[in-house]
């Protein structure tokens, strides 16, 4: 994910301007016929914006704004947060860290899939790679064909709920329960290929603050495919842009997964 956003009032300054690499091994298995568990188990890394150059030009190609990218630094990384003078949040050199471990189970009933997820605090909790406390999550989703083609297209939709701790560094900037909406679409024109379209919304955790890239609503838009290899692989990428209002989401990103299936 790539950012690059600044605010500043009588109260509070915020610079970020980096990008954030996450990756991650996951593993599900199914438990009799509806219920499956997972885990996940995150490293995340921040550094300076390597894909500067690139992503203004992919803007300049679809005409899309820049968001001050033509005139920032170049390859900078700088997440500062000052509070009535006091500076919360300082990092301006590369992080690399354990994230939060994610366990959950997974329940089918019919075509409703209902998930609950607990987010563990085993990362650095005096960076940025975690949050204090933990968090619990709880995701119901659906999907079904779509009637003039079921064939081909497809739909699906999620909606959830949650609450977790923040850095320990902003935690006292609220922990407002989160509320999360997805939807989209998926069409297969090949036998292994498909591509989907989808957008997901997540309110926000903080009350007590003023700066947009904390309190505002993350509005993200993803455009990408799933190809299967063989009979067990398959492997998912996909471009994620935020709704360009300027809210608190990454201005753009890039998610590649490769899995397998026995």
């Amino acid at each position: 994910a790539s950012y690059l956003a600044e605010y500043a009032d009588d109260n509070e300054s915020l610079v970020i301007d980096g990008e954030t690499y996450r990756t991650s091994l996951g593993y599900r298995r199914g438990i009799g016929k509806r219920l499956e568990g997972f885990v996940d188990v995150p490293v995340l890394m921040h550094t300076g914006g390597l894909f500067d150059n690139f992503i203004e030009e992919w803007h300049d190609v679809f005409s899309l704004p820049q968001g001050g990218r033509d005139s920032a630094p170049q390859d900078r990384l700088a997440v500062m947060y000052t509070r009535h003078g006091e500076s919360l949040v300082n990092m301006q050199s590369s992080e690399r860290a354990l994230g939060d471990i994610v366990v959950g189970l997974g329940f089918q009933v019919q075509r409703l899939t209902l998930r609950a997820s607990a987010q563990l605090p085993t990362s650095d909790e005096s960076g940025l790679s975690g949050i204090e406390h933990g968090g619990l999550r709880f995701v119901a989703g659906t999907s079904g064909n779509i009637p003039w083609n079921p064939d081909t297209w497809a739909w699906f939709a999620n909606l959830g709920a949650g609450i977790s701790g923040l850095p320990k560094s902003i935690r006292h900037l609220g922990n407002q329960p989160t509320w999360q909406a997805g939807a989209g679409i998926a069409w297969q024109p090949l036998q292994r290929l498909q591509l989907v379209a989808q957008a997901n919304y997540q309110s926000s955790p903080f009350d007590d603050t003023n700066v947009p890239q904390f309190a505002d609503a993350s509005v993200l838009l993803a455009f990408g495919g799933r190809l299967h290899i063989g009979r067990h692989w398959q492997l998912a990428a996909a471009v994620v842009e935020d709704d360009g209002q300027n809210r608190a989401a990454a201005d753009v990103g890039l998610r590649i997964a490769l899995s397998w299936r026995g």
